[in-house]
């Protein structure tokens, strides 16, 4: 990313919320012995129209500098659990997870 992504990802962080320009993906988290799914991993992936992929070593420092997490979350928890509502598969909540794929 550039030299102005602060600026960038401030300016646009609501409007990629409200258009689900922010993605919750989903990663199984798995029983090694049954091979059972027994909760699932939310992470947050940014899918820019303008800039493609912003990953979250680069969005998820600034908006905690910025103390916007809080309402990432939120947008996330509500997605998962309307994905989840009728499972009964528990969501671990994890914006904060860096991957960035």
């Amino acid at each position: 990313m550039m030299i102005n992504d602060e600026s960038y990802i401030l300016t646009n962080f609501e409007y990629a919320l409200e258009s689900k320009n922010i993605k919750p993906f989903f990663q199984p988290i798995v029983r090694n012995i049954t091979g059972e799914v027994c909760a699932v991993e939310t992470l947050a992936r940014w899918e820019d129209p303008i800039r493609g992929l912003i990953t979250p070593n680069v969005f998820i420092e600034i908006l905690e500098k910025h103390d916007l997490i809080p309402k990432a979350e939120g947008y996330e928890y509500m997605f998962s659990l309307q994905k989840f509502a009728d499972t009964d598969i528990p969501m671990l909540n994890s914006i904060y997870n860096h991957h960035s794929n």
